[in-house]
């Protein structure tokens, strides 16, 4: 497969065939991460071989790579990729016929940024570099096919009884994506924050499909949030739930669990439970605590089961605006709870504050004279908030969604919209432990979704 990256550039390709007095080739081929021109220089880690060309191959490797090897220091190029360079002098220079593999045949899993399309490849082997538990379990990574399969082999490692080691979940972290550069001067640092619960049982209170309740959501939850913001970590405030992810397996995570849980706000309306804040109340303010101690740039609210689409979102939906706090707009079409249609109220899915505004924000909640049971917190805001934005990006609650534009947040999504959105984003919601199923000693896997487009290697011809 042809390399990634331009590892060893084509200015110093072209010195080295002229140190070794061959012709120096053209360049006719294409790095698929930056669109680079090249001669066959590949990764070798994955190579398929008619067996007549063989031993032809491997006698021309093994001679280019000893010259290479041993060639003088005035070339200069990454002597780590002495191989590659010795493989594209023995391709260059043989009758081997030479044709680049496609990418899903040696996917990249461990790079900082990929074009959008290549979340929609399938891969047949990942190269994970040293994206690995001392386990053997893989870690989690950004490209949502490549991180659907790494889900099926994981759950293949505990279906042969492989254990998971809890100890390897600390030895390292991937390098993480770099976070979008949209606002002018350095990056801004971005903290998020979100509550969880989950008992899979229904509840009073639930609106929209109950799956945006469950643990396999909340992968799908964290890979919107993780490509939509970019940021530098995630605080999950935990309601004591009896059901819950393996935040372990998750980059980026500050999971914090609390003595019990504090219901909803309509739960202390209802006087179930006896307490001032609510538990989406305690999240939002633990996680913008957090986002204040860390001096973020901003603070991003966005609930358990509200998902989020579209690159840049950030800067889409402070739109231009110089206001501290960003709510979102009043609910338009909804469904409402026990009624055909939503109240008019803003909304708090996704709440947005910038530095400046964050212990305003913290006091307005704190310093309200009543509890969440007596007003909505969506009503706290509205009166205790101002002056406030309105956040520039559409949906949330609102309806009908057009899953056409380019940024928005989705809340209470039905089973009809959830399955909407799978099919924008190329994602799925097969649950690990459902990937393989187990019979007489061995793992087989099951039926797969359907999988990404493939992309050719190469440009056009």
């Amino acid at each position: 497969k042809l390399a990634d990256l331009p590892t060893v550039s084509q200015t110093d390709l072209q010195a080295i065939f002229h140190y070794f007095k061959c012709a120096t080739p053209s360049p006719r081929y294409y790095h698929e991460l930056t669109g680079d021109a090249c001669i066959a220089y590949c990764n070798s880690g994955v190579i398929v071989v008619p067996e007549k060309y063989r031993s032809r191959l491997v006698s021309e490797w093994d001679n280019w790579n000893r010259l290479v090897l041993t060639s003088p220091e005035t070339l200069r190029f990454n002597r780590f990729h002495a191989d590659q360079v010795s493989l594209a002098l023995a391709l260059e220079n043989s009758d081997v016929p030479f044709a680049p593999l496609p990418p899903e045949m040696n996917m990249p899993v461990h790079l900082e940024t990929y074009p959008p399309a290549w979340h929609t490849r399938d891969p047949v082997i990942i190269h994970y570099h040293w994206l690995a538990y001392s386990s053997g379990f893989l870690k989690p990574v950004f490209l949502h096919q490549c991180s659907r399969r790494i889900d099926a082999f994981n759950a293949r490692l505990r279906a042969e009884g492989h254990a998971d080691s809890a100890g390897s979940f600390a030895t390292s972290n991937p390098p993480q994506p770099k976070r979008s550069s949209a606002f002018t001067g350095a990056t801004p640092k971005v903290i998020v924050g979100s509550g969880w619960w989950c008992d899979n049982k229904p509840h009073d209170w639930t609106i929209g499909s109950p799956v945006a309740q469950s643990v396999s959501f909340f992968k799908l939850w964290y890979q919107q949030v993780m490509q939509c913001l970019n940021p530098l970590c995630i605080v999950v405030t935990d309601s004591a739930a009896p059901e819950k992810p393996d935040h372990r397996l998750f980059t980026n995570i500050r999971w914090i669990e609390l003595d019990r849980n504090y219901g909803h706000a309509n739960v202390l309306r209802a006087g179930r439970i006896r307490t001032k804040y609510s538990g989406f109340t305690r999240a939002v303010v633990n996680g913008a605590m957090y986002a204040l101690c860390c001096d973020a740039d901003f603070y991003v609210f966005v609930e358990q089961d509200c998902l989020l689409y579209g690159d840049d979102l950030l800067n889409r939906a402070v739109a231009d605006g110089n206001d501290d706090i960003l709510l979102g707009r009043p609910t338009e079409g909804g469904k409402g709870l026990n009624r055909p249609v939503a109240a008019p109220m803003l909304q708090n899915a996704l709440i947005i504050v910038r530095r400046t505004g964050l212990e305003r924000f913290i006091g307005a909640i704190l310093g309200a004279p009543w509890t969440d049971g007596e007003v909505s917190p969506e009503e706290t805001m509205r009166q205790r908030m101002p002056p406030y934005g309105l956040i520039g990006i559409p949906f949330g609650r609102s309806r009908p969604i057009d899953f056409k534009e380019p940024n928005f947040y989705v809340h209470h999504l039905n089973d009809n919209e959830l399955h909407r959105f799978l099919e924008l984003t190329n994602s799925s919601l097969t649950p690990p432990a459902f990937a393989f199923s187990v019979g007489k000693g061995r793992a087989e896997e099951l039926p797969r979704a359907a999988a990404g487009t493939n992309v050719p290697a190469t440009r056009g011809t």
